[in-house]
């Protein structure tokens, strides 16, 4: 990763003609290509994966089911401690 940051860094550097050949592209393209295109994979992964939360947070259905289940769960753990408590004399 962290050649990948550098190779991107070098690449976008404002000196003129800095790194590249006479035809205006840099003198690893191919490489330069490469990397800037798992890059963009890479950042539209995080945001279909950040526009389904937002989704979910605003649909009222799916915020009510999850309410519901941490609810349950919260009870569940409950009796569970509830009954490791018990003596077998209770139980």
């Amino acid at each position: 990763m962290k050649n990948l940051v550098a190779l991107l860094l070098l690449s976008s550097a404002k000196a003129d003609n800095f790194g590249k050949n006479e035809k205006g592209e840099y003198k690893n393209q191919s490489e330069y290509l490469k990397a800037k295109n798992e890059l963009n994979e890479a950042e539209q992964k995080n945001k279909e994966t950040f526009d389904s939360i937002n989704q979910k947070l605003t649909d009222s259905d799916f915020i009510l089911m999850a309410s519901n289940q941490g609810v349950e769960t919260t009870l569940d753990e409950k009796s569970l401690i509830a009954a490791a408590d018990m003596t077998d004399e209770e139980a």
